[in-house]
């Protein structure tokens, strides 16, 4: 019944299967190992030494192999827990040949990934375009530059040469970075690029990272930023470097200035999402005038646990709707308790001698303490619609605070 049905329904088929399904399937019959095995070949994941031992004799021993992985292979995923890992690069340029079409490589849980690698195996890749790195740790390899400025002192040419100018995307999911090792798993040319969460020990580097990115790679326009330790005075340091010609960006928001600097030099954006973390009473205009500067912007993410307190009144007017409704009678209901601030030392309440106070004073705490653990993120979308009433019930940008261009200036 499979193999009666057309092609293009095989391949939908197969892409709601997992790889392990589909290797079943291709055992089953001569037909059906022809019509699946391009789909099990997309995605080339080599791991062990042995398993690339046994591809590199599957194809000295079926010369169609070599052609669908040549033909079909668009995506590379590279996994060791090992440190050295050189010897891959002779297994890869044997079973890939000369001609890869793979378009996207994953780095994935490498222990020690060395530059060296890193830079040989995109020399064997020439219509690469995606680099991911997930799960790796990063390190400095000096050999290769050691060799390189050797070989140019001596009026020699380079022997190998390193082809990234067609690589365009890359990204970082949990892998930490040396400081040296950041300029070779940055390629000059890319315009997109995601810096996630991480573990390096040391505070500075993350910092470093994203402190060097315009030197290193001035053509971004969609820039994803979710490392942890990096100061907003970086993060508004980058924005105004790349201005206006960033077109998407998540960011976390620690205070209004971050959100000033997107209004000030990302003024030609068009979707942003930021993660607010701040208490600033000022969030609320720096959003309205974020809104009213960034006019090409289409869609607009905001990520908080306490969505009422950091969206402005205005915006939650133009959302409408019954959880608008809820939200602006929560902000009004905040706007007149006390914080839990106005309950802190210094406060007379806290000197009164009595176990009925210190019970109390240890309950409000615990409800406090309980109702922050109690509370997710929650997401606000603004469509284009929703941006666009917003503008129109918001003042003009320069009533709302003066001070941010006369800085500009």
């Amino acid at each position: 019944m499979l193999t009666q049905l057309p092609i293009e329904i095989i391949g939908k088929i197969l892409e709601l299967l997992s790889r392990q399904d589909i290797s079943r399937i291709t055992v089953t019959c001569r037909t059906l190992y022809n019509k699946t095995v391009p789909s099990l070949y997309g995605h080339l994941e080599l791991g062990h030494h042995v398993h690339m031992r046994q591809l590199q004799q599957g194809i000295v021993t079926n010369p169609s192999l070599k052609q669908t992985i040549l033909s079909h292979t668009r995506q590379l995923t590279l996994r060791s827990r090992q440190n050295g890992n050189n010897w891959r690069i002779q297994d890869l340029k044997s079973i890939l040949g000369p001609s890869s079409r793979i378009t996207t490589l994953i780095f994935s849980d490498f222990h020690a990934l060395s530059t060296d690698m890193i830079q040989h195996t995109v020399s064997i890749l020439p219509k690469l375009q995606h680099v991911q790195f997930k799960y790796c740790h990063l390190v400095y390899n000096p050999k290769q530059t050691l060799l390189s400025n050797r070989r140019q002192c001596l009026g020699l040419k380079n022997t190998t040469t390193f082809n990234n100018d067609l690589v365009n995307q890359v990204a970082f999911v949990w892998t930490d970075f040396t400081q040296k090792s950041i300029l070779f798993s940055l390629f000059p040319k890319i315009t997109r690029l995601e810096l996630g969460s991480n573990h390096n020990k040391y505070d500075t580097i993350n910092g470093f990272m994203v402190q060097s990115l315009y030197e290193n790679c001035p053509h971004i326009t969609h820039l994803t930023i979710t490392l942890p330790q990096v100061s907003s005075s970086i993060l508004c340091n980058t924005i105004s470097k790349y201005g206006a010609q960033l077109q998407h960006l998540s960011i976390r928001c620690d205070n209004a200035s971050t959100l000033k600097a997107i209004a000030t030099y990302a003024t030609d954006i068009r979707s942003l999402i930021i993660r607010v973390t701040s208490e600033d009473e000022d969030l609320d205009n720096s959003m309205i005038t974020l809104i009213k500067n960034c006019s090409a912007l289409q869609r607009f993410e905001i990520v908080s646990c306490q969505l009422e307190n950091h969206v402005p009144s205005i915006v939650w007017k133009s959302v409408g709707g019954e959880m608008a409704q809820q939200m602006l009678r929560k902000r009004e209901t905040s706007s007149h308790t006390p914080s839990y601030r106005a309950f802190g030392q210094g406060n007379i309440w806290f000197y009164i001698v009595s176990e009925e106070a210190l019970q109390q004073r240890h309950n409000y705490i615990n409800s406090l303490t309980e109702s922050k653990k109690a509370r997710d993120l929650q997401t606000l979308v603004l469509t284009d619609d929703i941006l666009t009433k917003t503008r129109l019930l918001s003042p003009r940008p320069d009533v709302i605070f003066q001070d941010l261009m006369i800085s500009k200036k």
